[in-house]
């Protein structure tokens, strides 16, 4: 009878570890954030020349479409990943605990995982890392408008860095982006220094980011939970 105590209390005492180790194991933290808006989308709808003073307006209209795709992106990935139960560090985790990767608009930026979170892997950042980037790209061919191509590539690691999986996920607008209808007037033209332009244009790429967000992340999971390649 002692022996058949003892036992139960072994198998309970391990079933507690068990359920410590899969809660623990769906900390997740960015160990790479990336957004690019090509430029030829918005030169090939607006081919004004500017002054040099407009020139610095212009500068802070690309820098805000590219910190619109980032951030956009981002609290996508991150609402799926709650909702496959993922608990998600925040997005300076691996800046907070010496890292110091991180790009110039301070996002993670861990070029070479590998390296990196092994070297760093005593540290309780998170138990996997996810490398995000995504990208719209002007096609080669754009008469009577253009239809931009969203690409997003995912990359999960483990805590030492090695690569338990990857995807890679594409879509285009369904319409063709055109320069006109950026205003209340339909006629009205795209403007590349108008910031409300600038929000327009976005909003005619959400729906293809969507989608190639959707078709990567879903290939990263297997009945709910992440896949191993």
């Amino acid at each position: 009878m002692k022996n058949l105590s003892f036992l139960i209390v072994v198998i309970t005492l391990y079933s507690f570890q068990l359920q410590a180790q899969s809660t623990t194991e769906n900390r997740i933290a960015y160990s790479y954030l990336s957004g690019i808006f090509e430029n030829g989308i918005v030169e090939q709808l607006d081919k004004s020349k500017l002054s040099s003073k407009e020139e610095k307006l212009y500068t802070k209209c690309k820098e805000k479409l590219e910190a619109i795709t980032i951030s956009y992106f981002e609290q996508n990935l991150t609402s799926k990943l709650k909702d496959k139960n993922m608990e998600v560090m925040p997005l300076n985790a691996v800046s907070v605990m010496g890292m110091g990767a991180t790009n110039l608009k301070g996002n993670p930026a861990i070029f070479f995982p590998k390296k990196t979170l092994k070297k760093h892997a005593d540290k309780d950042i998170a138990d996997t890392f996810l490398s995000a980037s995504i990208s719209i790209n002007k096609p080669i061919v754009s008469i009577g408008g253009m239809k931009p191509e969203v690409i997003v590539t995912l990359k999960h690691f483990n805590k030492k860095g090695e690569l338990i999986n990857k995807s890679t996920a594409n879509a285009k607008t369904e319409k063709k982006v055109s320069n006109i209808g950026f205003s209340v007037s339909q006629s009205e033209s795209f403007n590349k220094i108008d910031m409300d332009h600038i929000e327009i244009l976005f909003s005619r790429v959400e729906e293809p980011i969507n989608l190639a967000t959707e078709d990567a992340f879903n290939q990263l999971f297997v009945d709910g939970e992440i896949s191993e390649n």
